[in-house]
């Protein structure tokens, strides 16, 4: 077996004492396991020094696992995450995947289920974050300085199909998180998008508006302003 030292390091993060040492004792043959049983702290220790995988616990109280992901994202777009719950509601699972987690895993499970889950979180973050893909990622959506903040340009294929979805994730997210007073958005390209997209466009542009971001959308085609504007976004066009 490889020295402990060289072995991947995973946070994992329960409010429950009694669970955070059973993952403890069933990670630690594969992994460098650190476990926090308040995310607060596990958000100051990522800050620090992030590990290579995020296990959370999707229902924890004073900060659930949706919120502490979110705040996660603000500051660190790339961390791999998975989220484990026996609760979990639809909605608050789909707002975990559009907010770049890698997988998720509901209660109860076998570690070992868990321990594969994890090398393949690892092995997909690895891919997904290679000089190869974000060179990929910077073609389907270019960001560039644009007076006081930011311009977020989406290419032809950016939202064409699922098929890049995390890229363009790892994209928005790096928008997102950038410390700029605004933020443009140009779909002068866009022609097409699917429903995954769209759905995932509609929740990244709630999470701004949420966050008091500053932001409009530019060169947007009416069918599309139509469709995002539907869902409670609150936004200043710039057509």
């Amino acid at each position: 077996m490889s020295d402990s030292k060289e072995l991947p390091l995973v946070f994992v993060v329960d409010d429950e004492t009694d669970a955070l040492e059973v993952f403890q004792d069933a990670l630690s043959l594969n992994f460098r396991v650190k476990t926090f049983n308040r995310p607060e702290e596990a958000l100051e220790a990522i800050q620090e020094s992030p590990p290579d995988c995020l296990v959370s616990d999707l229902v924890m109280p004073k900060m659930d696992g949706v919120e502490f992901v979110r705040k996660i994202r603000k500051t660190n777009t790339a961390l791999p995450i998975l989220v484990i719950s026996g609760y979990g509601e639809k909605d608050q699972i789909i707002d975990l995947f559009r907010m770049g987690c890698f997988d998720f895993l509901s209660k109860p499970f076998r570690y070992q289920e868990l321990s594969e889950k994890i090398t393949r979180v690892l092995k997909h973050g690895k891919e997904i974050h290679s000089r190869t893909n974000l060179d990929e990622a910077s073609k389907l959506i270019r960001i560039e300085d644009h007076q006081l903040g930011l311009k977020v340009s989406f290419g032809k294929a950016a939202l064409l199909s699922n098929k890049n979805a995390q890229l363009v994730r790892l994209q928005l997210m790096k928008a997102q998180s950038a410390i700029t007073s605004a933020l443009t958005f140009d779909f002068s390209e866009v022609s097409e998008v699917s429903t995954e997209n769209l759905i995932f466009l509609k929740s990244f542009f709630d999470n701004l508006e949420q966050d008091g971001r500053r932001f409009h959308w530019h060169n947007i085609s009416a069918e599309l302003d139509t469709l995002l504007s539907s869902q409670l976004i609150t936004y200043n066009s710039a057509v």
